[in-house]
């Protein structure tokens, strides 16, 4: 496939971005995960949960889409630990029997088992972190993408991850204004980041105020990562749908220039005119159930497992009884 066009969806989850699109409908080209977490029952696409069998729903396309806090390239070597780190994680899942849109929001601080790659692309040691590391601690461009999509279908507890867009802070606003920027009505006063982001306020973002939109958070304040992913789905639902009245033709005209700098994908371009086919205007969005906990250094997440894992079953798999 040629990787040029899927470009254009991983704008849609910039972020920053945020982050469109693999296996789907047998147009897209599965990328499955070779190995099973430790403990887990699944055999094939059959699980077992709660003494019952489910088999997964193949009629599901789920897409990672990351955004890397670097304005540097992101096509190239890095040693690890300095690739940067996924500031916004958020898996897009697609269903086309039914034509619904659901976004998990995979928490930054979230805590997991991650992965230290050296220079010769092995995991040299694993160690607890945070998963905003993991795309740190690869060797940058795809082999970070790669580490970063593996220990995350992993804390998905091993549902496919078909495919992976990635983008840059620069791509935030660069990739918005290429779109005409999106009009957004603000749930509550953001006039933090801009004066004109009052309270019941449509506001057309543009320009630098689309980066600060999706990332600025108040780093004095406890959690203040959970207000910065309201603003994250808020804007990425709005880009997607300008995106999407665009037409897949001129989307990808418009994003191909920017592949390997800007956004890192690897997906083909057939995938955003089937992206195209669904509305953003009702997506269901699901954030990662758990607790922030206040270290002396860092904040971290410990993911409610019994709750996430129950969430994952009912809506990815199908009961066999």
């Amino acid at each position: 496939m040629n990787r040029k066009g899927i470009i254009a969806i991983l704008v849609v989850l910039i972020l920053v971005l945020g982050g469109v699109i693999a296996y789907f409908s047998g147009v897209f080209s599965k990328d499955t995960v070779e190995s099973v977490p430790e403990g887990s029952q699944s055999v094939g696409n059959v699980i077992e949960y709660d003494g019952k069998k489910y088999a997964y729903n193949t009629h599901l396309t789920n897409i990672l889409f990351l955004g890397i806090d670097t304005n540097d390239t992101l096509d190239k070597f890095s040693k690890p630990a300095h690739a940067g780190q996924s500031d916004a994680i958020y898996l897009l899942t697609l269903n086309n029997e039914t034509g619904e849109v659901s976004i998990i929001q995979i928490n930054r601080n979230a805590m997991t088992d991650i992965d230290i790659y050296d220079k010769s692309g092995q995991v040299s040691e694993t160690i607890p972190g945070q998963v905003t590391l993991q795309y740190a601690y690869g060797n940058g461009g795809t082999q970070s993408c790669w580490a970063a999509k593996q220990t995350i279908c992993e804390m998905l507890y091993d549902i496919p991850v078909d495919g992976y867009l990635v983008m840059n802070m620069e791509g935030i606003s660069t990739i918005n204004d290429e779109f005409g920027g999106v009009t957004i009505t603000m749930p509550r006063d953001y006039t933090v980041i801009d004066p004109s982001m009052t309270e019941g306020a449509q506001v057309h973002i543009m320009g630098d105020v689309a980066e600060r939109f999706v990332r600025y958070r108040d780093l004095t304040q406890f959690n203040s990562v959970a207000d910065r992913m309201d603003r994250q789905v808020l804007y990425i639902t709005a880009l997607m749908d300008t995106m999407r009245n665009r037409g897949g033709n001129e989307v990808y005209n418009t994003i191909s220039p920017y592949l390997n700098d800007l956004i890192l994908t690897n997906l083909g371009p057939e995938d955003f005119n089937t992206m195209a086919q669904f509305s953003y205007d009702n997506c269901r969005i699901y954030q990662t159930p758990g607790k922030m906990v206040d270290t002396e250094n860092f904040e971290e997440f410990y993911i409610n497992d019994e709750e996430f894992h129950k969430y994952i079953v009912e809506n990815y798999y199908m009961s066999m009884s």
